[in-house]
Formats: C-alpha cells, structure tokens, sequence
C-alpha cells in the first residue's frame, strides 16, 4: 500500500480503554470489598451469589461455552486464511517483479486471483487490483498515445 511521507495524526480509540478501565474498576473494588466498605462487601456478595445460582443451569452454561469455543475457532481460522493471503500476495508481488518473463506472467496472474478471493476485506483486494495494474506492463498492440485516443 502506498502511504504518504507525513504520519497522520489518529485519535485514540474510546474502546482501547475499555479493558484497563474494567481491570481498574475490578481492583477497587477488590480492594474495598478487602477493607471492609459496607457497600462493596454486599455489592460483591450479592454478584458472587449471584454467580453461584447460575450453576443450576448447567445446560445453559454448556451451550455458552461451546458457543464461544465455536467463535474463538471462526476467529482463528479467519485470522489463519488472512495470513495465508497476505504471504501469497506477497510471493506473487515477489514473482511479478521477477527477470524471467514466465515468472512474471504466472506472479500477475496469481496476483489477479487474489485480488478476486473471497473472504478478504475489500481494501486488500482493492489494493492487490492496484498492484496488479502498476506490475502490468501497457498493451504493445496500443501504438497511439493517449491524447490520440481522445
């Protein structure tokens, strides 16, 4: 991808604090539930109470969890085909600056499958289409010059 020589200035993300601000939120209360506040002992007693009638429902907890399992895989797997993606572009990009014309051809037509993939977020394959047409050289039957065409 080509990007400019100046860095843009990006806001920080409200959901990059999200996570510190539970674990800090967590430990105060901790820590007030250990010395003794009235108001965090019974908050947590009641959320741990809480906690422990849902071991009643044992069928519900197991279809949360499998659930969840089912979603860490998808995630592993999407994660998984974005890398294998990323490592073919970058050895048709490779292939497609090569000496050999053969190795060229075959490096852009590969580049032009994977910018057709499926499953790949539209500003890859936009920018593997991109690539594509900056490694592929203008059509030799073309003599005009582009102010001709016109």
């Amino acid at each position: 991808m080509i990007t400019s020589s100046r860095r843009m200035l990006r806001l920080p993300s409200r959901r990059l604090l999200l996570i510190p601000a539970l674990l800090v939120v967590a430990v105060v209360l901790t820590g007030l539930y250990v010395a003794g506040m009235p108001w965090a002992v019974t908050a947590l007693d009641a959320f741990w109470e809480g906690v422990d009638h849902l071991g009643r429902y044992t069928e519900l907890l197991w279809a949360v969890t499998t659930l969840s399992w089912v979603g860490v895989a998808w995630l592993f797997l999407r994660l998984h085909r974005l890398t294998q993606w990323n490592q073919l572009v970058l050895a048709a990009l490779k292939a497609a600056t090569d000496e050999t014309e053969v190795i060229r051809t075959l490096g852009r037509s590969v580049l032009a499958d994977l910018a057709h993939t499926r499953g790949i977020p539209r500003k890859d394959r936009a920018w593997a289409s991109s690539m594509l047409a900056a490694l592929t050289p203008p059509d030799h039957h073309d003599t005009a010059g582009p102010q001709e065409q016109q």
